[in-house]
């Protein structure tokens, strides 16, 4: 599994931020074409960038596929780093839709923003399956931290924490084997 892959889901979150930006800056109002035409990119890049996780999640948990311990800590650590920098656009993402689900000006672009945070939470946790089942393979974590850490994954917050948590055991572990 490619670093990259860490990267595209954490672009996507940056994408929704710009497409807002994009959406509001045309528009003295927020119309419906402009809800429209958002809806649509959300939803196109969204099955883009999660066909393109998926066949990376598929690909690590092959049995065939295997990184040696050096890149997987470099993963896990990666994947660490990507999620604290995902807290302030999932934060700027769920406090534009909130806003705007109770300002009644659009109702839609409200829900178009939930829609585009649940597909980024999606890739998230898609991509950490594949990180996590890669540590397994290389005996850092255990098969039941794997199964934990992969489901808590797709948990809006709980991400950020198991990315933090997994790492320090990993780290540990590695200090521990001398390596």
């Amino acid at each position: 599994m490619k670093k990259s892959i860490l990267v595209m889901d954490g672009l996507y979150v940056f994408f929704i931020a710009v497409e807002s930006y994009i959406t509001f800056g045309r528009e003295t109002y927020i119309s419906n074409r402009a809800v429209d035409r958002s809806m649509i990119l959300f939803a196109i890049i969204g099955v883009i960038f999660g066909i393109i996780t998926l066949i990376y999640t598929i690909r690590s948990c092959s049995k065939f596929y295997m990184v040696d311990v050096a890149e997987a800590f470099d993963l896990v650590k990666f994947q660490k780093n990507v999620r604290l920098i995902q807290i302030p656009a999932y934060l700027a993402v769920f406090l534009l839709g909130f806003a705007l689900f109770f300002s009644f000006v659009n109702i839609y672009y409200a829900f178009a923003m939930i829609i585009a945070d649940l597909i980024s939470i999606s890739l998230t946790g898609m991509a950490s399956i594949g990180v996590y089942n890669l540590l397994y393979k290389n005996n850092l974590i255990t098969k039941s931290q794997r199964t934990l850490y992969s489901i808590v994954s797709f948990l809006y917050i709980w991400d950020v924490l198991v990315a933090l948590v997994c790492y320090s055991d990993v780290k540990s572990r590695l200090k521990m084997q001398g390596m």
